[in-house]
């Protein structure tokens, strides 16, 4: 092999190094660092469960290529976007107060005063405002959906003809 000289040994020997640009995934990191310390300095959740998972593991995945020296720029490139869309993606817990108080309020009542069919529908309506209020990962529009559909029901209460109705669940006497 005439042709083969220490120049093509040396050639062969060369490893392409692309030059990768991750400054914008540096500053994504940063910005989702901030959410996490926002999340954990607070006493309640802040986020919902499975966006602020979701953004943990996105952040976990973006370090890992940040700090990977041989990471390509495609890599980077969809480290960031998967962290972007972990950010866009996340959803702050909903105030769930107002939906509470109404349930306690739905518990007070005397069911024994109204029809059988109204008292269905609010505890039709009651069971999917305690499932709202159970889920973690449930938006204020479906809270705010929830309350609305309770109070709605408590409203339509029938009071029973023979019955008189005490101040607990409003203004409905026989």
């Amino acid at each position: 092999m005439w042709w083969y000289t220490p120049l093509n040994a040396a050639e062969a020997g060369l490893e392409f190094k692309e030059n990768v640009d991750k400054t914008k995934l540096a500053s994504k990191i940063e910005t989702a660092q901030g959410y996490v310390a926002e999340e954990e300095a607070s006493e309640n959740d802040t986020f919902t469960t499975a966006s602020f998972d979701n953004l943990k593991i996105a952040l976990q995945a973006a370090q890992n290529v940040y700090k990977n020296g041989k990471a390509t720029q495609q890599e980077v490139n969809m480290a960031y976007k998967m962290l972007h869309e972990a950010i866009m993606g996340l959803r702050r817990t909903p105030d769930k107060s107002a939906l509470e108080d109404l349930m306690g309020e739905t518990e007070k009542i005397d069911f024994a005063c109204y029809t059988e069919e109204s008292v269905k529908a609010v505890k039709a309506a009651y069971e999917v405002a305690a499932a709202v209020a159970e889920d973690g990962n449930a938006s204020q529009k479906e809270v705010d959906a929830a309350a609305e559909s309770l109070r709605a029901a408590i409203d339509k209460l029938q009071v029973k003809a023979d019955k008189v109705v005490s101040s607990n669940a409003g203004d409905k006497t026989a």
